[in-house]
């Protein structure tokens, strides 16, 4: 059993280099393939194997399996073997159909191999694609051709009339076969947009979506006995600017380092380049979100920080933008409604928006803080050309918890570096306001105290220890 299985292996390997020879039109001769049933049915599995390996590695990261494809394989191998019953009958040599069959595929695994490398580098030659896919056909088509001609048995000149013809019957497959059956690939990635951009409404989008959040949630540690804990909570649903991606992710970056939120930290993006790494920014998922640290946290001893970056509109409508969804709007009293409804006595929300001066006089009260981007109606920096919008939450973040573990001095830090950019342009005062409850604010003076060792001596000591760190933390 096993001398035969060796035997086999080697006549494999045997007619994929004679067919690695036939493809590149090297020299080769009849005798140097190994012609059996055996043959036929491994160098089809192979071929099948690559298309498979193929298609999946095209399809993208999330892609279904298309269990209807093999339909195209087998009606494929079943043309091809008709075809090569008729060049048979043409040749009037038996045998010559299997011959032919196990020639093609020894050879169709390299040209398998270049048409999948043509379709990756597709991108390159845009212009010059159907050129090199006209050049692949005829390649094949040459192929088949001097398949015919190695198994022909006639004269020279005889041979390569009927290798002429016999090469374009066996090239009848590649025709005929869409015709039988659809020519899909094994796997089918996700529905992708005009722009070539994900579908955010597509079924495998959605699924992912479920199971991030899902995994997000589970990935939150168990909260510190020792210490009340701070949990963390990112929410940017403008998806038309995907500057906020990268200032989400340096911001959470920083909370974890600056104030010890990680394990206890979690980002809602709506972006597409993110549809399958984050979860989205909208209402339902940020309500679930709270709902599920609530129940994990002491909501009557923790603290939650909520960091809400975007674009917004007047009166503080803040709107999720990921088309072609249409996602619900998140407004101050809408967002009172989810923190009340979560259970948290104690809040810090930041909010950096267009006009987010009304989530300051709503949520206000004396278990909050809550720090706004400007005040009253007035439009923040970065909002209707006046600058970059992630500016105020960077300078909060990356400079204000840069120098401080306090928020009031974060703040102060963050205000003041608005105001001068904004002295620099003309521009009139966004006034950055910040509000915070009786009875939080001495909860608060040190922000650093929580989620780590329980005290300020430990926590002093870490500061010390990370204090290098600071210089890494990018703008």
């Amino acid at each position: 059993m096993s001398a035969r299985l060796g035997y086999t292996l080697r006549a494999l390997a045997r007619n994929l280099g004679a067919g690695l020879r036939l493809a590149l039109f090297l020299p080769v001769g009849r005798l140097a393939f190994r012609i059996d049933a055996a043959q036929l049915v491994l160098l089809f599995a192979l071929t099948c194997a690559i298309d498979v390996a193929g298609d999946r590695l095209q399809a993208g990261p999330l892609a279904s399996l298309q269990w209807l494809a093999a339909g195209k394989e087998l009606a494929g191998i079943a043309l091809l073997g008709a075809c090569a019953l008729l060049v048979q009958a043409m040749l009037r040599r038996a045998g010559a159909g299997l011959a032919i069959v196990v020639v093609v595929l020894a050879a169709w695994p390299w040209v398998e191999i270049v048409q999948y490398a043509a379709n990756a580098g597709a991108a390159y030659w845009t212009d010059a694609a159907n050129m090199v896919g006209y050049a692949i056909l005829a390649w094949i088509v040459a192929i088949l051709v001097r398949t015919v001609a190695l198994v022909a048995d006639a004269p020279p000149r005889r041979r390569w009339m009927l290798a002429g013809a016999g090469g374009f019957a066996l090239a009848l497959p590649l025709v005929l076969s869409p015709l039988f059956v659809d020519d899909m690939p094994w796997f089918r990635g996700v529905a992708t947009g005009a722009a070539g951009t994900i579908n955010a409404a597509s079924e495998p989008v959605l699924a992912a979506q479920a199971q991030l959040l899902d995994d997000a949630l589970a990935d939150l540690d168990d909260r510190d006995p020792g210490a009340p804990n701070l949990y963390f909570v990112a929410y940017a649903p403008d998806g038309a600017d995907s500057a906020w991606t990268a200032h989400m992710a340096r911001v959470q970056e920083i909370v974890d380092e600056r104030l010890d939120t990680k394990g206890r930290s979690i980002v809602l993006r709506n972006d597409p380049g993110t549809l399958l790494t984050l979860p989205f920014a909208t209402v339902s998922n940020l309500r679930e979100t709270l709902a599920e640290i609530a129940a994990a946290a002491d909501p009557d001893d923790d603290i939650l920080m909520l960091y809400i970056g975007a674009t917004g509109g007047r009166r503080g409508r803040i709107d999720g933008t990921l088309p072609p969804l249409d996602l619900v709007a998140l407004t101050p009293a809408g967002l009172k409604s989810l923190l009340d409804g979560a259970g948290f006595a104690w809040r810090i929300v930041i909010v950096a928006a267009c006009y987010p001066g009304a989530y300051a006089d709503v949520l206000a009260d004396d278990h909050t803080a809550v720090i706004a981007a400007s005040d009253g109606d007035r439009p923040s920096f970065g909002c209707a050309g006046r600058g970059d919008p992630t500016f105020f939450g960077d300078a909060l973040f990356a400079q204000g918890f840069a120098r401080s573990d306090s928020l009031a001095a974060a703040f102060d830090i963050a205000r003041a570096r608005v105001a001068a950019r904004e002295r620099e342009r003309g521009l009139a005062a966004s006034n950055p306001v910040m509000r915070v409850g009786a009875r939080i604010a001495p909860r608060i003076r040190h922000l650093r105290r929580f989620g780590g060792g329980g005290n300020l001596t430990a926590s002093a000591g870490r500061v010390i220890a990370r204090a290098p760190a600071r210089a890494t933390v990018r703008l």
